[in-house]
């Protein structure tokens, strides 16, 4: 994460930890039985239906497992994961990326559901990866479907969306007249 401006005016967004106490051990209890099952399947049906069903009960165990992972992570970590300050924005949640707002051409949350911050860059803008962004198909696809090149979801995130509103257009109008 790049180090934060303590002049900027910050606007830290964290994961909403009481979801994530709730979500670990409903994801704990899901595995255990999920696990159980593979078992109980595994030694009172015979042949390939047994093994299948065993399998299909472990990748369900898998899948809470994954759940109680992010859960923890969530309850664990303290740290913002999404920083709007006078630099950019900073996202350790999703694309673990940092966009400064001269590369950014709009930011809204007005696209489905309003559950999402959609970033559209500018033609010619860098990504961390090093990749420049350009005119294409795949970039007008993405575009179509979720309405910009970016999208951030923030439903599992604690966020005043009044705020965040505001916090992006004084900083996109700020980048805009330079």
């Amino acid at each position: 994460m790049k180090p934060i401006s303590p002049l900027a005016e910050l606007l830290t967004i964290r994961r909403r930890r009481w979801t994530a106490a709730l979500a670990l051990p409903m994801a704990l209890m899901v595995a255990a039985a999920a696990l159980w099952f593979a078992y109980a399947t595994y030694s009172s049906i015979d042949g390939g239906l047994g093994v299948a069903l065993a399998a299909l009960c472990a990748v369900g165990c898998l899948m809470a497992l994954s759940v109680a992972r992010n859960s923890w992570k969530a309850i664990a970590h303290l740290e913002p994961v999404l920083v709007l300050d006078a630099d950019g924005i900073t996202d350790d949640f999703h694309h673990h990326m940092f966009l400064p707002w001269s590369d950014i051409q709009s930011a809204t949350l007005d696209h489905g559901d309003g559950d999402s911050l959609v970033i559209t860059l500018q033609e010619g803008a860098s990504l961390p990866n090093g990749r420049i962004v350009h005119r294409s198909f795949t970039r007008m696809a993405r575009r179509a479907f979720n309405g910009g090149d970016l999208a951030i979801p923030l439903g599992s995130l604690s966020v005043d969306y009044r705020q965040l509103r505001r916090s992006l257009q004084s900083n996109l109008g700020r980048a805009a007249r330079g």
